[in-house]
């Protein structure tokens, strides 16, 4: 048996990416059958000195996931011997190698003392605050999962213990709140100055893992979700198609589909007065400052007069919300007043929104509420956009639309 330990745990330790050695190689360096070594392997892997991988793994050649000693030795004797790897235990490991010697690069040591590679690890949100604030990071984020990484025209002023190439995902705590979930093999990955950064901001609570990363980064499977905040893009896409079907102009100049997502747009991860602010200004130039009047063409007058003075008035040019809600009652007289307002009271509350911060100095703040007042502002203006689209689709005038595929068979969600 002690031979066997020691060759599981040289294997592990002199691998160039932590991994374990299946039970043909095994009984071809000690000169026997497979079946005979499987009495010692049981033993071993009952004393915590030897670990088998899951025959439910997808990937057996990696440690993923630490599994019950029952399920690590299931049909064992009947299991093909060059899918099952035996990896060593932190117990064993301890005996190898000097823990200490990574005392600076605490998710290493993990992973060399066999720790599994996919377990998750979570963080607190503002843990992404510096990345996501530094140009010289590549930072993306796609509502349940991103990456960073150092733009190619900084990687090489950068210093190397500030270097980051890392993928994260969601997930929550067992109240609800959002954190950051980072799998070993990633965090191992990082410059020890980094790896100690991220302990700061560990969370001690028990937490989850959003449903979409799992399947996405383990099973390999698209979600049958999509974001709300991708979904306030994908309707703006349709608005102007639908639009263009009716021969007009688009109704929003921009659109952000392929990549062209603007940075912060996606729930911020520090809940502050000033974040919350910020979102707010980016999405009220994605609406209302973003409207084309040129598409509403010669329908609704864009001018109204104003009364400065006792008998005299002045020429003013209307707001692009108000001209959008009068050329919806223009065009749609059997618009029911509810379903208008679906469309219009979410633009007018984020321009709403927006006036205070834009036109006064604001003592910053930091509170949860901010993250739920986000959710559902997004919320709002999601179903007022596709009130519209769906208002669209109906005009006498459209013909030929083809609906997006997302919009019967994905949910939409805020992760």
């Amino acid at each position: 048996m002690a031979k066997l330990e020691r060759l599981v745990v040289s294997r592990y330790h002199e691998s160039s990416d932590y991994n374990g050695i299946n039970l043909s190689r095994l009984a071809s360096q000690l000169r026997v059958q497979p079946e005979a070594l499987v009495d010692a392997i049981v033993k071993l892997v009952g004393l915590g000195r030897v670990s088998v991988v899951s025959p439910n793994q997808t990937n057996p050649f990696i440690k993923m996931f630490d599994v019950p000693v029952e399920e690590q030795l299931d049909g064992l004797v009947d299991r093909d011997p060059g899918l099952v790897c035996l990896y060593p235990t932190e117990m064993s490991m301890s005996a190898e190698i000097d823990p200490s010697a990574y005392h600076d690069r605490p998710f290493q040591k993990m992973l060399v003392l066999a720790a599994p590679q996919l377990e998750a690890f979570p963080f607190r949100l503002d843990v992404l605050d510096t990345y996501e604030r530094d140009p010289r990071y590549w930072f993306r984020f796609y509502d349940f999962g991103g990456t960073i990484s150092v733009h190619d025209e900084h990687y090489g002023d950068m210093d190397e213990s500030d270097r980051i190439n890392i993928r994260f995902g969601v997930g929550y705590d067992d109240q609800g709140n959002r954190v950051v979930a980072v799998y070993l093999r990633h965090l191992a990955s990082l410059p020890g100055k980094q790896q100690r950064i991220c302990t700061e901001f560990l969370v001690e609570r028990e937490c989850r893992m959003s449903e979409e990363f799992f399947n996405t980064s383990i099973l390999a499977q698209s979600p049958d979700t999509m974001s709300v905040y991708e979904a306030v893009i994908q309707e703006q896409v349709e608005v102007n198609k639908l639009f263009k079907l009716l021969g007009r102009p688009p109704l929003f100049r921009s659109t952000y589909e392929d990549q062209r997502r603007p940075r912060g747009f996606s729930f911020f991860v520090r809940p502050t007065k000033r974040q919350y602010s910020d979102f707010v200004l980016l999405l009220d130039k994605m609406l209302s400052q973003n409207i084309n009047m040129e598409a509403f063409g010669d329908d609704v007058e864009r001018h109204e007069r104003v009364e400065i003075r006792e008998g005299e008035f002045e020429r003013h040019p209307k707001g692009s919300i108000a001209v959008l809600s009068e050329w919806l009652s223009l065009r749609y007289p059997q618009l029911a007043a509810a379903e208008k307002a679906t469309i219009i009271k979410p633009l007018r509350g984020v321009r709403k929104e927006r006036q205070s911060p834009a036109h006064s100095i604001q003592v910053d703040e930091y509170d949860s509420k901010y993250h739920g007042m986000q959710d559902d502002l997004v919320r709002d203006v999601y179903r007022g956009l596709s009130m519209l689209r769906r208002l669209l689709m109906s005009d006498s005038e459209v013909q030929g639309y083809e609906p997006p595929f997302w919009d019967s068979r994905l949910t939409i969600k805020v992760y």
